[in-house]
């Protein structure tokens, strides 16, 4: 045994190997929910509102994205999908996957350590280090960030069964590699990025990170990666027939290049020196040329690419790490010739922070063997290194935890950004939005009236300020205010539908038609739309076109109570008996509690003469009925039907 070995080394054929490792594993996973368990209170955000909240494939089990264009993720939209037919529209269970993704990607990072590193516990160092890094934080806190911790799970996954199948030769492994690297591309299209450290693992580390070299090794390792390569091609055109041409947006980086050298040092940095943290980072070469700033990423590229040299023979592990770490970053590097906005976003980087946290672990593990020599008998020493370990994981923690906090209150999250971007005019949109939600009218008034200002051509700041006029009733200048947005993007679907709610509001039945008909024709699941209409469809008589509308709205929303509800109702209006059951028992598995709902089934139950059945339903609505004076004409029909169905 190597003389350097100290108390975290431990060769993998120890006996005690599989309870050193479930007992490593349990502590990781306490850690992270150590961590982040603080992301629970947190809420929807920014992206999640459109990706998630508005987005009618979530309930319709489609694994289409958004219409905006998220790409072809189909993995994680059904998460989302299963999310909201288990456990509804609350945010929590949402945060509550992302941090179980979290836990189960921590683990991994810990199982690819073990090999990496020779040890389990040089592994648990890894997994700790990925685990509380507050870099790292965004990914649990943003629901939206389930797209990189999903394709970062897979690929993690995948590099595992990679690993363990070209150095035991065992083809189950590789067939595991295949099944997670396909699952990772349907979870986010950055997971194509792997196939360059899968191809570089048979050049850099020709001996094997478990085994001897063997003659024919490297080219057996190439073989290897022929089917990823396959599999990424396969990927690539059916996600080009799926999601077509990328939009690129009228403005973009002036300078994309050096953007994009900007965002990967930036990023780096960030695992550095892990401040300021935020949604939202400025780049500079987005606006401007900085001569001074881009000397300095040359040299440190240049800096980069002569260790890696150096190192090729020496330190091959830590060449394969940079270059899975640079390699991560190829994805983005799109992005600054597409769109100015969230080009740096600390979820993006996750996949980064897998091979940061292995190549920090690997540097610890050097020097501590290199210390240990020289520590020798001296416990004090060694207690000292341990003890300041444990200090910084416990400030990581208190950092993520601070890092949720700022998460769980929109209004700081985006005050935030203002104090540091006083530029971003989005950031007052997202501001005021937030003080709107949060009722602090006047608050959202001021701030949006200034984003309004500073981003004329911007319509969701009209729409904001004129929801806040419309919370006020101060309708006219609501009016006003969403025909100005609409005027700058006519195809602008949630301006036309606040228009409507706002003639709605009024009196202006007709108006508000005509509005909620052009919002539809924009968005054809704009399912309120759709409610309204029928709604004003059936005030005016129209039982035919009511009908017609509000299947169209369980047609995007099969599971949406209201409409269900309303389709019973007309349904018993016209005598079908068996049609008003369905529709209410549909309403009813939606919402259990739906008291209408229940009465329809039973008015249902009764028409049908099925009067044992009818009523117990009726009694149960009965019983469910709050003793107020406004429901004393409903408890008197309740009862009628309840003596009239009995023999």
């Amino acid at each position: 045994m190597d003389s350097r070995l100290s108390v975290l080394d431990h060769p993998s054929d120890r006996p005690r190997e599989p309870g050193r490792r479930v007992a490593l594993a349990v502590g990781l996973v306490l850690l992270v929910f150590a961590a982040h368990g603080g992301s629970l209170a947190g809420g929807f955000r920014y992206d999640d509102h459109h990706v998630i909240v508005e987005n009618p494939a979530i309930r319709s089990w489609t694994a289409s994205t958004p219409s905006e264009g998220a790409g072809f993720r189909p993995v994680t939209m059904m998460s989302f999908a299963i999310n909201h037919a288990v456990f509804g529209d609350g945010p929590v269970s949402y945060l509550a996957v992302n941090l179980g993704l979290y836990a189960c990607l921590t683990l991994m990072v810990f199982a690819v350590g073990s090999l990496l590193l020779g040890s389990v516990a040089w592994g648990a160092v890894a997994g700790a280090i990925f685990a509380v890094h507050p870099v790292n934080t965004e990914s649990v806190n943003y629901i939206s960030a389930r797209f990189s911790l999903l394709a970062g799970l897979w690929t993690v996954i995948s590099v595992w069964g990679f690993v363990k199948a070209v150095d035991s030769g065992r083809g189950r492994w590789l067939a595991v590699a295949l099944g997670a690297f396909v699952l990772a591309l349907l979870s986010k299209e950055s997971a194509l990025a792997v196939v360059i450290p899968l191809a570089a693992y048979a050049f850099v580390l020709p001996s094997g990170l478990l085994a001897d070299a063997r003659r024919g090794q490297v080219h057996r390792r190439l073989l290897a990666v022929v089917p990823f390569g396959i599999v990424a091609i396969i990927y690539l055109a059916a996600r080009s027939s799926v999601v077509g041409q990328v939009p690129v947006e009228p403005h973009t980086a002036v300078h994309p290049v050096w953007t994009f050298v900007e965002i990967v040092w930036r990023s780096l940095s960030l695992w550095v020196w892990p401040w300021p943290l935020g949604t939202v980072h400025e780049l500079t070469f987005v606006q401007r040329a900085d001569i001074a700033l881009g000397a300095l990423l040359v040299a440190a590229s240049v800096a980069w690419l002569a260790l890696g040299l150096a190192w090729w023979r020496r330190a091959p592990l830590a060449v394969w790490l940079s270059i899975w770490i640079v390699s991560s970053f190829l994805m983005l590097a799109p992005l600054p010739w597409i769109t100015t906005k969230a080009l740096l976003m600390e979820n993006r980087i996750l996949m980064a922070s897998a091979g940061l946290a292995w190549l920090t672990a690997r540097g610890v593990q050097l020097a501590w063997r290199r210390w240990a020599d020289r520590l020798g008998a001296r416990s004090a020493g060694r207690t000292t290194v341990l003890v300041a370990g444990t200090a910084l994981l416990v400030v990581a923690v208190l950092v993520d935890r601070s890092r949720s906090a700022v998460w769980s209150d929109e209004r700081r999250l985006w005050a935030e950004v203002v104090e540091r971007a006083p530029d971003n005019a989005s950031a007052y949109v997202e501001l005021g939005r937030a003080y709107r939600d949060h009722g602090e009218l006047d608050k959202a008034e001021a701030v949006l009236r200034r984003a309004v200002t500073q981003l004329p051509d911007y319509p969701l700041g009209y729409w904001n300020l004129s929801a806040v006029y419309a919370s006020q009733g101060r309708y006219d200048e609501a009016r006003l205010m969403v025909i100005q947005g609409i005027a700058r993007e006519p195809g602008f679907w949630k301006g036309h539908h606040l228009l409507g709610e706002i003639e709605l509001k009024t009196g202006r039945l007709q108006d508000a038609a005509t509005a909620f008909t052009r919002a539809v024709a924009l968005n054809a699941c704009d399912v309120e739309a759709l409610t309204r209409l029928a709604a004003i469809a059936y005030q005016q008589g129209d039982a035919t076109e009511a009908r017609r509308r509000y299947q169209d709205a369980v047609a995007c929303d099969p599971g949406n109570r209201e409409a269900l509800n309303s389709l019973a109702g007309l349904a018993i209006a016209r005598r079908d008996w068996e049609e008003a059951l369905a529709y209410a028992d549909a309403a009813l598995r939606a919402a259990p509690e739906f008291l209408e709902a229940e009465y329809h089934r039973a008015v249902a139950l009764t028409g049908l003469g099925r009067g044992e059945a009818a009523r117990e339903a009726l009694e149960r609505v009965l019983a469910r009925m709050p003793e107020e004076p406004r429901y004393a004409a409903y408890r008197q029909a309740v009862a009628d039907l309840l003596n009239a169905s009995r023999p």
